[in-house]
């Protein structure tokens, strides 16, 4: 493995095959950032013996150091004439758009990306404001680049996604759409729980849009995803349809969903709100002794005692 380092980046490249593609990987906006550490997807191509390189910053700054455009070069030089897939989710999926014209990618898989998170753009995005705030934007490119000839771009429904989606398609309308309902920014989670997102990187690698394979997949095996289930049982929770909410736990989950802290105070809502207090009550008082998630049990518990009429 060869790794070049800047004040502000680490690059990695692990290039073991002479002939096949190279994954180029952008990490991801990281809630702990730093140069130390894997790099987004760095063990799965690993284990897969694929040809791989991987970006990480010190900072979640959307890839814009002055540096970074000569630390690409230098990536594509290293990759050779092998074809580069560009791959990331978020932040990593912007950068894997906007850059790919400078590393002259065959293939984009962009999972959640921004158009942009400059405070100054018409499509402002706020949820990453105290990032934005701190960078200066030099390399703003999805708009202004050359056409990506191949690749899918992976969004879910919520509204704010499929603003940046529209706009990255008007641009770019060679890529293939691919809607995740009730993903929320983590498409990429609800892929992988449902054991498509690793078809999907292998068409990648392979050059193919597995389309539509992939969508049938995704029906198909999207219970399994405790991500999708948590989104989908608080959305029809919210909107009055608790018994319907009620209808899927009881009849169609894995019990190992039950096991995820989300999934059982959705299930608790929605007992509460068809008036099933003493069940409601059932669900959560096991999680009183969790540490993570013991005090809003509690406090759920509680506000349900409140609201019920002796």
């Amino acid at each position: 493995m060869s790794e070049i380092r800047s004040g502000n980046y680490v690059l990695r490249a692990r290039l073991d095959q002479a002939q096949g593609p190279v994954l180029f990987c952008f990490h991801f906006w990281d809630p702990r950032p730093g140069l130390e550490g894997e790099i987004f997807a760095e063990s799965y191509a690993q284990a897969r013996g694929w040809n791989w390189i991987g970006i990480r910053p010190l900072r979640n700054d959307w890839y814009q150091g002055e540096e970074v455009p000569d630390l690409l070069r230098r990536a594509r030089d290293l990759a050779g004439g092998r074809r580069l897939v560009c791959y990331g989710p978020s932040m990593g999926a912007f950068a894997a758009l906007n850059f790919a014209g400078l590393l002259r990618a065959d293939y984009v898989l962009a999972l959640a990306p921004q158009l942009t998170v400059n405070p100054a753009h018409r499509l402002y995005d706020d949820r990453w404001a105290a990032d934005s705030a701190q960078i200066t934007f030099r390399h703003e490119w999805i708009e202004r680049g050359p056409a990506i000839e191949k690749g899918v771009l992976i969004f879910s429904s919520h509204q704010r996604e499929v603003c940046h989606a529209r706009e990255i398609l008007r641009h770019h309308p060679a890529l293939t759409a691919m809607v995740v309902p009730f993903a929320g920014h983590q498409p990429g989670w609800v892929l992988s729980e449902a054991d498509v997102l690793g078809d999907l990187v292998r068409a990648a690698m392979e050059g193919r849009i597995p389309m539509p394979e992939a969508r049938h997949n995704l029906r198909r095996n999207r219970l399994r995803s405790k991500t999708y289930v948590q989104e989908l049982l608080f959305w029809l929770q919210r909107r009055g349809a608790a018994a319907g909410a009620l209808d899927l736990i009881r009849g169609r989950l894995a019990a190992h969903l039950f096991q995820h802290w989300p999934i059982a105070l959705a299930h608790h809502l929605c007992l509460r709100d068809l008036g099933r207090c003493d069940e409601a009550a059932e669900v959560l008082t096991p999680w009183l002794t969790s540490e993570e998630h013991g005090g809003i049990a509690g406090w759920h518990l509680q506000q349900m005692r409140k609201d019920t009429p002796e």
